[in-house]
């Protein structure tokens, strides 16, 4: 716990800093423009060179982000997660929101929130007088986060607002939407500066910040979405070749309170549950105050009992038991039942969280699995067919699932002998198991075009299109998008 508490001692200052130097722009990007005495005054050291990029890792400790909103925003419209709760919420389950869904907008504001605090230090940094090391990798840093939410944006967006400076007034907020062609070139131009400048490893008081590792598998993650097949292929090897990263031998390990930033761990998000703390844990469990995995099972999130996850995932399998369940023995000693139209996720489990929003699980961005199931279909890919180095990635994340040694063969879960098709499938399918809960699964089905049919298969109607909405309030602020910019469906 004293790193993670270390790193965040600094993104306090800086939101003060925010708030008493910075003049807070109006709705549309809700981008922080940067006065000129802030400018001046603030980027002179390298101590605040340092508060500046922790203050860009503070967004994701949003409610609005990890704390809570992006797994609506993700999870929700995806097939593997429903809700038992007010229309809100479940316009997005059903596929049928419109533009001027709150979600929507608290999505959107945050990661262009996010970019304006990256483009603050990637703009400034530069120019102060510091360690020429330290200089190169906090800009590295904002480098991958400004990538990490294009990214995020040009999948759920399409094409979107690219700001690469500082915004310094209003009037340079109104930006027209740039083709998605062009964010991911400049996502690969920063993902490939970033896997340059960042270091290895992170020790002391620096663990949790991102590594070369993390640059490098989110890069192979973008060539993946974009089928680069060979690219992905390579860069995803890279990872698995560095011998940074390995897989645990237990699953649940992985998530374990007691073991953080552990050796699966590429780069998560760092929630001490005291000063910062997230929704998952209570969200997704069930049985109020007796659940032992959090503080207070709520059950926002759960498991659609129509999905694959629930009707199709071998119920043998150590990885499905620990993912989701239907019981649990209560606090209390007794079993708890859970609605079997409302089955429960236990990945985020928190028995000392201090209340529903408070859970101090680290929620995964890039794990080692990314590495391997990335290579394993990407490797497929450009070889036309799944070569034995592909077989042996999938392979030995299926074995871990059922509680085997990773890296022993295994004929009873050892996949062989299929076609391109069913490999891919089969990919696809071990991701979705996988990375239950970890904002996946959305990105998954949109990119291989299957989000609106997966989602009417399980009987939803998805009335809208495949990309969310531009927010309403973006349309009628941004003249240079406006109502003719919207996205079809809306």
């Amino acid at each position: 716990m004293k790193n993670i508490k270390s790193i965040f001692k600094i993104p306090v200052l800086i939101c003060t800093f925010s708030v008493t130097m910075l003049v807070s722009c109006h709705d549309q990007l809700k981008e922080e423009v940067f006065s000129f005495v802030a400018a001046t005054n603030y980027w002179k050291t390298e101590a605040d060179a340092t508060a500046g990029v922790l203050g860009a890792y503070e967004s994701f400790l949003s409610s609005d982000y990890f704390g809570r909103f992006y797994f609506e925003l993700t999870e929700m419209p995806a097939d593997f997660t429903t809700i038992n709760r007010n229309d809100t919420y479940q316009q997005l389950d059903r596929w049928d929101l419109l533009a001027n869904h709150p979600f929507i907008a608290q999505g959107w504001n945050i990661m262009y929130q996010q970019i304006s605090r990256a483009n603050g230090v990637i703009q400034n940094v530069p120019n102060i007088k510091m360690d020429a090391s330290k200089q190169k990798s906090i800009i590295a840093e904002a480098k991958f986060i400004r990538a990490f939410d294009y990214f995020n944006i040009v999948r759920l967006w399409g094409a979107a607002p690219m700001p690469l400076n500082v915004v310094e007034n209003v009037s340079t907020t109104a930006l027209p939407r740039t083709s998605s062609d062009s964010l991911y070139i400049q996502i690969e131009s920063d993902l490939k500066a970033a896997e340059v400048d960042l270091p290895a490893t992170r020790t002391g008081a620096e663990v949790g910040r991102v590594t070369s590792g993390a640059a490098k598998t989110l890069l192979a993650w973008v060539y993946l979405t974009q089928k680069k097949w060979a690219l992905a292929s390579a860069k995803a090897q890279e990872v698995i070749a560095s011998n940074q990263y390995r897989l645990l031998p237990k699953f649940d390990d992985v998530f374990s309170v007691s073991n953080k930033n552990n050796a699966e761990t590429i780069f998560s998000i760092q929630f001490d549950g005291s000063t910062r703390g997230h929704a998952l844990s209570s969200y997704s469990n069930a049985g109020g105050t007796n659940n032992p995995y959090c503080f207070q099972g709520v059950n926002v999130y759960s498991v659609d009992p129509k999905s694959d996850i629930w009707t199709k995932w071998d119920k043998n399998e150590y990885r499905r038991n620990y993912t989701v369940y239907n019981s649990v023995k209560g606090k209390n000693g007794n079993t708890i039942t859970i609605d079997a139209n409302f089955p429960s996720f236990g990945k985020y489990r928190c028995p000392a969280e201090i209340g529903i929003n408070n859970s101090f699980v680290n929620p995964p961005v890039l794990r080692y699995p990314d590495a391997l199931l990335i290579f394993a279909e990407a490797e497929a890919q450009a070889k036309g067919e799944p070569t034995a180095a592909a077989y042996d990635a999938i392979n030995q994340v299926r074995r871990r699932a059922y509680n085997l040694p990773s890296n022993v063969p295994d004929a009873t879960v050892d996949l062989k002998n299929l076609s391109l098709q069913a490999f891919t499938d089969a990919v696809i399918e071990e991701r979705g198991y996988e990375f239950v809960m970890e904002c996946h699964r959305i990105y998954d089905l949109l990119r291989t075009g299957t989000f609106k049919t997966k989602i009417q298969s399980i009987g939803k109607p998805a009335p809208r299109g495949t990309l969310f909405p531009i927010p309403q309030n973006e349309i009628d602020a941004n003249t240079k998008i406006g109502a003719a910019g919207q996205n079809p469906g809306y």
